[in-house]
């Protein structure tokens, strides 16, 4: 069972136009509530790689936002590919789309 350490109360308590970036720890973000956080408009982007589940499914409404970018665990890639990881983050958040990154 996920103890969410963030849920709506805390999310909007984030300053507006805030890059939120959750890496390396399962099950501590309500991600039904992240996403109603980044639907109002509140965020300006997200940085997520780890969920509730080892993967974000593909019919997650996460997959949909604009400006997030999604990974699965890149902390678990070989030192030889992380670098391609974050040239793409950067790409992604230059240009403000949305792009999900698979392992």
């Amino acid at each position: 069972r996920n103890v969410y350490i963030f849920k709506k109360t805390e999310l909007k308590l984030l300053k507006d136009d805030a890059i939120l970036i959750i890496m390396g720890s399962r099950g501590i973000i309500n991600e039904d509530d992240l996403y109603d956080i980044a639907e109002s408009g509140k965020l300006r982007g997200i940085i997520i790689d780890t969920f509730e589940y080892n993967a974000v499914p593909d019919t997650s409404p996460l997959r949909k936002l604009p400006n997030t970018v999604i990974t699965n665990e890149i902390a678990k890639l070989p030192t030889t590919a992380k670098p391609l990881a974050f040239r793409t983050f950067r790409y992604t958040l230059s240009w403000g789309q949305s792009f999900a990154f698979e392992t």
